[in-house]
């Protein structure tokens, strides 16, 4: 899934269907800000970026049929006027969209403000009917360049990942259990993606470890004051619900994070016919 919103930005708009986030069909590969048809093998773009809507999209794909965008300048320029603002740039950024355009996502967003200022300005300073001859040659054939970037520091693969979950709901260009594959193999760890392509084998309360990340973790107060609590956990495979009740949760409060990678010991739970997870211990990957 890496990058394909950046390749459909200078993709042939005849390849390039939109979705506007409603039902699954047709075999969608991945959720977030993009997809893949299986079967027919487009890229689909949807309107899931955060902050950047199908209309901007669909304007991107109009704009882009016309020319090639040559630079982040010349992107944010012909964009301006149709419905690009700076929060749209830079989810765009942040996401790995517009990684074709050189530069790392740090800098870009650091000239952003200055482009998106000028390409502003630049707008304003256009009177219709006004263009020379002249004028409508180097439009035409000199696009913007970039200044050269700045020299800030990049982000760690860690930021990078998180911010583009942050802005699409997935992670794009790796994942923060890459590292973790070989330690999942020692230890024996079930992906959890198994609980559901083969349900049937597991059964109620039978043993299982999992090596996951950390995601949401809601926090119940039960009838005699203790707190239990309800984790979202994931792996490279799927996402299933952790159940850690008080001593388990108090055993592990100090670990317990968004974003923390962890090996969890626990047993299955099969009410609702869901299969969820009772934890039972919970320690550091590392």
């Amino acid at each position: 899934a890496r990058n394909l919103i950046a390749e459909c930005i200078n993709a042939d708009p005849n390849d390039v269907y939109f979705s506007s986030g409603g039902s699954e069909s047709d075999n969608w590969a991945i959720k977030g800000a993009a997809h893949i048809n299986k079967k027919k093998g487009n890229h689909i773009i949807t309107s899931a970026l955060k902050n950047v809507g199908e209309g901007l999209v669909k304007n991107i794909f109009t704009e882009r049929s016309k020319m090639p965008f040559a630079s982040f300048r010349d992107f944010v320029e012909r964009m301006r006027g149709a419905g690009l603002n700076r929060k749209a740039v830079e989810s765009l950024i942040l996401s790995g969209a517009l990684d074709l355009f050189g530069g790392t996502r740090a800098q870009l967003l650091a000239v952003t403000e200055n482009t998106i200022s000028d390409a502003s300005l630049a707008q304003r300073n256009v009177i219709p009917g006004q263009m020379s001859l002249f004028d409508a040659f180097e439009e035409e054939h000199s696009p913007p360049k970039d200044d050269p970037f700045p020299e800030v520091a990049d982000f760690s693969e860690a930021e990078r990942l998180q911010a583009e979950k942050n802005v699409c709901g997935v992670y794009l260009s790796g994942h923060p259990m890459n590292h973790y594959n070989d330690l999942s193999k020692k230890i024996g760890a079930t992906e959890i993606l198994s609980f559901r392509t083969e349900p049937e084998e597991f059964s109620d309360n039978q043993k299982v470890l999992l090596l996951c990340q950390i995601g949401n973790i809601t926090l119940k107060q039960i009838r005699n004051g203790d707190r239990m609590a309800f984790i979202r956990a994931e792996d490279m495979t799927g996402i299933c619900e952790i159940i850690v009740f008080p001593k388990t949760l108090t055993e592990a409060s100090s670990i317990l994070a968004n974003g923390k990678i962890v090996a969890i010991l626990g047993r299955i739970n099969t009410k609702d016919d869901e299969i969820k997870i009772v934890a039972e211990t919970i320690v550091p990957a590392e």
